[in-house]
């Protein structure tokens, strides 16, 4: 059974709202993510991870699949984190090598 403790950071993960996460401005929307988090004192790693997937368009969704299918079961937020960075990384880098390219 949850503790009234565990149910307020529950229902404060859910008032968290949040732009959907795009390659052009990753550094600070994480940043903003991370300060709501704390702002709510959420600092369960399953909600994190949980209140991150809810931010994920079906695109990354599929980039990210075997993250979020099968977590590790610790450093969840921080695993996802971290894919969704290197994956939107390499996303840009690609779009900026084609049109310094021509492509």
């Amino acid at each position: 059974m949850a503790t009234a403790n565990e149910d307020s950071k529950v229902t404060a993960s859910v008032a968290i709202t949040m732009s959907p996460l795009l390659p052009s401005n990753i550094t600070v929307w994480f940043a903003l993510l991370e300060t709501q988090l704390r702002t709510a004192d959420i600092s369960s790693d399953k909600i994190r991870f949980a209140t991150l997937g809810k931010c994920l368009d079906g695109r990354l969704l599929q980039q990210i699949e075997g993250v979020m299918t099968d977590p590790t079961t610790t450093g969840r937020y921080a695993g996802l984190k971290d894919e969704l960075i290197r994956i939107l990384t390499d996303t840009v880098e690609e779009v900026g090598g084609k049109r310094r390219d021509g492509g």
